[in-house]
Order: structure tokens, then C-alpha cells, then sequence
């Protein structure tokens, strides 16, 4: 989990993975938790970044986050499929602007 500072605690960047029994595989997202003491987490909402097709087909992880200016530039790791030896890992980039 990649953790940053914000004005009310910290906010944590956190890779699961889970599976899901009606497909019969393995995947993976990233989701946003809060947290007052940095010790305690609390999911904000469902995952945010999740499995979908194309190069994203299979798995999201290996996430970074950072503050770069105005924005927060998220870098992570997706594959479109399941078997390793299927299929390509890609690098994917997410941008949000901050308030």
C-alpha cells in the first residue's frame, strides 16, 4: 500500500487481490482507504482502478503514487491475461487533480 499525508490523516493506495468465484480466476484493484492515525484503515469506495479489457483484462497492481504539483500521477502494472505466460504486462498511468 502506498501511503500519503492529507490534511485530516493519511490516504492509502492499497493493491488487492481477490477471487472471483463465478469467472474461477484471480484478479486484482486498487482502491482508496483513510485514515486518521495512519494505523486504522477505512475503504472510501469500491476499487477505482479494476480489471476491464484490453491490456487491463486480468490484473491491475504494483501501484506508485506521487504528488507532482497540482496532480496526483499514478503509475501501476496490468495484464491482459490471466495465465503469465499468456498474454502482455503493460504499464499503465492514472492522473487526478487536486482541489
Amino acid at each position: 500500500m502506498k501511503v500519503l499525508p492529507v490534511d485530516d490523516g493519511v490516504v492509502g493506495f492499497q493493491n488487492g487481490i481477490y477471487w472471483d468465484a463465478t469467472a474461477r480466476h484471480s484478479g486484482s484493484a486498487v482502491r482508496l482507504l483513510s485514515s486518521a492515525d495512519g494505523l486504522a484503515f477505512t475503504p472510501l469506495a469500491p476499487p477505482f482502478l479494476r480489471p476491464a479489457s484490453g491490456w487491463m483484462r486480468s490484473h491491475v497492481y504494483a501501484v506508485d503514487v506521487r504528488r507532482v504539483g497540482r496532480e496526483l500521477v499514478l503509475y501501476f502494472n496490468a495484464r491482459s491475461a490471466w495465465h503469465w505466460l499468456a498474454g502482455r504486462e503493460a504499464i499503465g498511468r492514472a492522473t487526478a487533480e487536486l482541489a
